[in-house]
């Protein structure tokens, strides 16, 4: 039923019959030990059940039990290092292992797929979870990662719907890309003060997350870091943090407020779209950029009201040179974000329309509409066929106008794509 391979006067298996349902692994075959397992010696026996692994076994090899969808727990001897590459993934039935304090890493996709999984406590020994490590887990829900993990890999784990909370080690410096997205059940999450970056979709989609402190040692939010947090009503983004990545928070329906603080330098693309309970937000003197649509549809956050035009930096806008100081009217039709003169009456719609370095562009005038006015269903722009340019506001006044009450939004379906002006 089991194969066997000698190597360096130890045996290794490496092999076993597909319809093996209960397996015993000897100390020994003739006469000399057993020491290793090779990877996929168990791959795809969909009847294993039981396994028993003696203690002289040394290493356990990748892909060693992947699809044993019958295997309900198994032990791993004290002398085994690690657990290699997708070892376990797709052990369906598999709801409880035993990790010894021998095992330093756990490898990519190692547990993949491990559906009936429901605690699991990984030793202390353990100093790193690849990538995948415990993805689509969904009946995870608890785990205890020790002190000794430095770093948690990409997406591992993702998909872990029943985890409903977990404490990040104070060792840990780097949360990679998408690590807990997904996790639709986690209420709660603790990040040291070791961590450094969140990662780009480090918490998409966790949407009974409703509140989390970011410590000041982190520099950066990813992109989509906490994108789709619907249940997320508040956060604090400490001072050491210069950059919002896009989409950030786009959707986290549920956040009323939030404080840019002085650190940030830019706030990318769609940073805060569809916010719609967002009610006030700070943005600090220093801001250098804005993204494309960073605010779109944030329907309750308010703005101070006026008429607002928004330029290149060389003053044009659709290919037309306007000046400051100048009256123009249109030759023709009147017709919204198709021929006419557009400006916004709520200055954070601006962004849905232009993005950059505000010190570079886009450059933004007060205007006076004296003509015809057709109005936008979707957010505050207007169009008019005859408008006068005022003057040039700095940067210092846009920050200020943003931050000011007045104006509220009325924003609806977003269609930028062919209505840029």
């Amino acid at each position: 039923m089991i194969k066997y391979k000698l190597i360096n006067n130890e045996y290794e298996v490496n092999g076993c019959e597909t319809d093996a349902i209960n397996v015993i692994i000897p100390k020994t075959h003739l006469g000399k030990k057993i020491t290793s397992i090779d990877n996929y010696s168990f791959y795809n026996c969909t009847s294993l059940t039981n396994i028993s692994i003696p203690a002289s076994v040394k290493s356990i090899g990748y892909n060693t039990f992947e699809n044993c969808t019958s295997l309900t727990s198994i032990t791993i001897p004290n002398r085994v290092t690690s657990i290699d590459n997708y070892s376990f993934y797709n052990c369906t039935s598999l709801t409880s292992i035993s990790i010894p304090d021998s095992v330093k890493s756990i490898g990519y996709m190692a547990f993949e797929n491990c559906t009936s999984l429901t605690n699991i406590i990984i030793p202390a020994s353990v100093k790193s979870l690849d990538d995948y490590s415990f993805s689509n887990c969904t009946s995870l829900t608890r785990i205890t990662i020790p002190d000794s993990v430095k770093s948690i890999g990409y997406r591992a784990f993702c998909n872990c719907t029943s985890l409903t909370s977990i404490t990040i080690p104070n060792r840990v410096t780097r949360i990679d890309n998408g690590a807990f997205c997904n996790c639709t059940s986690l209420t709660s999450i603790s990040i040291p003060a070791s961590v450094k970056s969140i990662g780009a979709g480090t918490f998409c989609n966790c949407a009974s997350l409703t509140s989390i402190s970011i410590p000041a040692s982190v520099k950066s939010i990813g992109n989509s870091a906490f994108y789709n947090c619907s249940g997320l009503t508040s956060i604090s983004i400490p001072n050491s943090v210069t950059r919002i990545g896009y989409m950030a928070f786009e959707n986290c329906a549920s956040l009323t407020s939030i404080t840019i603080p002085d650190g940030i330098e830019s706030i990318g693309d769609s940073a805060f779209w569809n916010c719609t309970s967002l009610t006030s937000i700070t943005i600090p003197d220093g801001i250098e950029s804005i993204g494309d649509s960073a605010f779109w549809n944030c329907t309750s956050l308010i703005a101070k009201s006026g008429n607002y035009k928004a330029f290149n930096k060389y003053m044009r806008c659709r290919g037309f040179q306007y000046e400051v100081g100048k009256t123009y009217t249109l030759d023709g039709t009147l017709k919204l974000c198709e021929r006419g003169f557009h400006y916004v009456t709520n200055l954070y719609d601006i962004f849905d329309y232009y993005s950059g370095k505000l010190q570079e562009g886009p450059i933004i005038c007060e205007v006076e509409p004296l003509g015809n006015i057709e109005k936008n269903n979707e957010d505050s722009k207007c169009c008019t066929d005859k408008i006068k340019i005022g003057r040039r506001l700095s940067t210092q006044e846009i920050i200020n106008v943003l931050n000011n009450k007045g104006g509220i939004k009325n924003g609806k379906e977003h269609k930028p794509a062919n209505c840029r002006d």
